[in-house]
């Protein structure tokens, strides 16, 4: 993770992932951590976003700090079907 001018915020997600749940944990983390540090904004690229806690309370928590300061999110997608069925509010 970098901040606006490129600094490297060190200690976020060191080393390597360690299955699923681990990179669960990190993202909830990463999220947490540019709540916290007021981000400006967040780029999130997966294939299809299907195995990301969008829909996750602590998640949306973390979101919902992080955008009240009127923040620009971005996602990029190869399949965005994935967000239709699993999380609709992220696209009503």
């Amino acid at each position: 993770m970098t901040d606006g001018q490129g600094e490297r915020h060190r200690g976020l997600v060191e080393g390597l992932i360690d299955g699923r749940e681990d990179w669960r944990n990190r993202i909830h983390a990463l999220m947490g951590a540019a709540a916290d540090r007021g981000a400006r904004r967040l780029v999130m690229l997966d294939e299809s976003f299907e195995d990301w806690p969008l829909g996750e309370p602590a998640f949306i928590d973390a979101l919902s700090r992080w955008v009240a300061s009127h923040r620009e999110l971005v996602l990029l997608a190869a399949d965005f079907g994935a967000i239709l069925r699993r999380h609709p509010r992220w696209v009503t």
